[in-house]
C-alpha cells in the first residue's frame, strides 16, 4: 500500500466545494452529493417547504416537523462553527434533545406569523453554515486530527438533514 501526503490547504479546499454545495447546490454542471446545480442545496430545501407548515406538520415516518430539523441543523452548525475557531466547550455540553426546538423568538412568531417565523429560522441557520463554511477557512487547528475528521462527520450530518429537508418539501408540495 502506498501512502500520499494530502496538504491541509488541500482537504480544507475539499470541505470548502462541500460546504458551497450543501448551502446552495452545485456550483455548475455537476455535484458532488445533490441532485443538480442551484437546486439541490440547502437553501433550496428550505424554500421549498411551505411556511404555514413548516412548524405544524410533520409526513409519515417523522417525528419532527420541517422547524425542528432546522433548528437542529441550526444547533449543530453552531457548535461546528465554534469548534472550528477553538471554542470545544459546546459539545462537552450538548444538548442534543433541546436542539430540536425552535428558538424561544421563533416558536412565538410561529403563532401568529408562520411565514416570517420561518424565514426567520431559515435565514438564521443559512447565516449560520454559512459562518461554518468560514469558518472552515480560517480555522487554525484544521491539522489535527480531531477537528479535520469532526468537519467531515459535520458535512456528512449536514448532506443526511438536507435529503430528510428536500423529502419533506416534496411531500408537502404533493
Amino acid at each position: 500500500m502506498s501512502t500520499t501526503t494530502i496538504a491541509i490547504a488541500d482537504v480544507r479546499a475539499s470541505l470548502d466545494v462541500l460546504m458551497a454545495e450543501l448551502i446552495d447546490g452545485g456550483p455548475g454542471d455537476w455535484v458532488f452529493f445533490t441532485d443538480g446545480p442551484k437546486a439541490g442545496g440547502v437553501a433550496a430545501a428550505l424554500a421549498a417547504i411551505p411556511a404555514h407548515r413548516a412548524f405544524t406538520d410533520t409526513i409519515p415516518a417523522d417525528r419532527h416537523t420541517p422547524a425542528a430539523l432546522a433548528s437542529h441543523m441550526l444547533y449543530s452548525a453552531d457548535l461546528f462553527a465554534r469548534a472550528l475557531r477553538g471554542d470545544h466547550s459546546g459539545y462537552e455540553h450538548a444538548d442534543w434533545q433541546a436542539s430540536w426546538a425552535p428558538p424561544d423568538a421563533i416558536a412565538r412568531a410561529a403563532a401568529t406569523d408562520p411565514a416570517a417565523a420561518w424565514a426567520d429560522l431559515s435565514a438564521r441557520l443559512l447565516d449560520r453554515l454559512r459562518d461554518a463554511k468560514a469558518a472552515l477557512a480560517d480555522c487554525c487547528e484544521f491539522d489535527q486530527f480531531l477537528t479535520r475528521t469532526g468537519s467531515f462527520g459535520n458535512v456528512a450530518h449536514f448532506a443526511y438533514h438536507l435529503a430528510e429537508l428536500r423529502r419533506m418539501g416534496r411531500a408537502m408540495a404533493a
